[in-house]
């Protein structure tokens, strides 16, 4: 816990050093124990579908849903955004994005 709390930060670039910030997020950016971490804190983050996935990565999450889920992407989604609020990790929703893969079948 003592890397966690009472930490301050600030950013280098070149010869410019900033001023001194405290920390307020769970993980900090760029630290080496920040992707352990995570996969720490986002364990318990399952699907509501069996037949849906989560790929969990450093600090991205990807959701997979075939078509012949039985639960609702929004569902899902609203699932995963209920989770986040509740462990105070907050979701880039300008970055999250919604692809449709579509296998069709070749006629002979």
């Amino acid at each position: 816990m003592s890397f966690l709390t009472d930490r301050n930060q600030a950013t280098k670039l070149g010869f410019h050093l900033s001023s001194t910030l405290p920390i307020n997020q769970l993980i900090i950016q760029g630290s080496g124990i920040g992707p352990t971490l995570f996969i720490m804190f986002d364990n318990d983050l399952k699907p509501l579908d069996i037949l849906n996935f989560l790929i969990q990565y450093a600090d991205d999450t990807t959701l997979l849903s075939p078509q012949n889920s039985k639960t609702l992407v929004e569902l899902e989604m609203a699932h995963i955004m209920y989770w986040a609020s509740t462990n105070k990790m907050p979701l880039n929703l300008l970055k999250t994005m919604e692809i449709h893969c579509v296998h069709e079948k070749r006629l002979p």
